[in-house]
């Protein structure tokens, strides 16, 4: 498996009926992201909507480690802005669903379509022969072992 390159938490946020645009302001006005970058660790964060009606609010964030992400948790600053957040969702804002994140990328250029693999691989096999012995590899449900391009 490659090195480990950090993890990302992805949260779920069922939100109150018609409380939508207020989540959204809440987290512009709160500067959630900012400070959570403040308290450590953070790379990025995403807030996203729903594109279907009753489906939640995901929280996607990016930390250097789990340490920090657990620091998060713990900051009396995420609790002050949970009480605040509480009140526009149908359950409590829990932890998230805590990924490793690997280095394995697809680049995508601005047209839509995926780049062209590289035709070099560190190991000196042509890049599109590593990618087809890995996609025959599977686990034995259907899923593989190489899912992209690495950088």
């Amino acid at each position: 498996m490659n090195e480990a390159t950090g993890v990302v938490s992805i949260q779920r946020l069922h939100v109150r009926p018609g409380c939508e645009q207020t989540l959204v302001d809440f987290y512009r006005a709160r500067r959630v992201f900012e400070r959570a970058r403040h308290n450590g660790g953070l790379r990025s964060g995403r807030l996203l909507a729903p594109a279907q009606q009753k489906a939640p609010f995901l929280v996607i964030t990016e930390w250097d480690d789990a340490e920090a992400y657990e620091r998060w948790l713990e900051s009396p600053i995420r609790a002050e802005l949970a009480e605040g957040l509480g009140a526009l969702l149908d359950s409590k804002a829990g932890e998230g669903d805590v990924h490793t994140q690997l280095d394995v990328r697809i680049a995508v250029s601005p047209i839509g379509r995926a780049r062209q693999p590289r035709r070099e691989h560190t190991a000196g096999t042509d890049i599109s022969d590593a990618a087809q012995a890995a996609t025959s590899a599977s686990d034995g449900v259907g899923c593989t072992n190489w899912v992209g391009v690495p950088e």
